[in-house]
């Protein structure tokens, strides 16, 4: 699927401004729906959603970052819910969306009862797409956004989710842009 260029203003230069590919990939693939984007940041993803017809609602702790998604938002003419609010605050809900998106971002993913949060906000047939940078736990130096691509497999591999994609690979990095080791997951929650 081809992706149109999204003009986002960034936060830093440190980030992407074009949406992550695995979503682009996956959204292509779904009827439109309720979207949560987990750390919407600069707004990126949450932009595309809503141009694809999506409903998207995204938080952050950041009010730079809710600021500039807003902005972003107004550059397409398009809307999205942006709330500023942490990660333990922010009410998921039950059977509440259709789409999750947690790309580089410092919360625990690979905590069983976490992913059993995400799981539960997920509509049956949801997906949740995850991205980030790839080190073991165990890594010198680790970067806090930083996933252990086996920890993410064990706390995604349940009953409630079916894994559609799961790479540790080398690839095009949203985050310091540029080559790097990444951990990418699709996975649909059950119906």
């Amino acid at each position: 699927m081809q992706c149109s260029i999204i003009s986002i203003e960034p936060i830093t230069r440190i980030f992407s401004t074009q949406p992550n590919a695995p979503l682009v990939e996956f959204v292509g693939q779904r009827k439109p729906g309720r979207a949560l984007d987990i750390g919407i940041g600069q707004g990126r993803n949450s932009v595309f959603l809503t141009l694809k017809g999506w409903d998207v609602t995204g938080f952050d702790a950041s009010d730079e970052g809710i600021a500039t998604a807003q902005r972003n938002a107004t550059r397409p003419g398009v809307k999205i819910n942006a709330i500023r609010e942490t990660e333990a605050a922010f009410d998921y809900g039950a059977d509440r969306w259709d789409l999750i998106v947690r790309t580089y971002e410092p919360f625990p993913i690979t905590s069983a009862p976490y992913v059993e949060r995400l799981g539960t906000a997920l509509k049956p047939g949801g997906i949740i797409v995850v991205e980030s940078l790839s080190q073991e736990d165990l890594t010198p130096n680790r970067t806090p956004i930083s996933i252990d691509p086996a920890r993410l497999l064990t706390a995604s591999n349940t009953q409630q989710f079916r894994i559609l994609r799961f790479e540790d690979t080398m690839g095009t990095s949203d985050w310091n842009v540029g080559q790097k080791r990444l951990v990418r997951m699709v996975a649909e929650r059950h119906q």
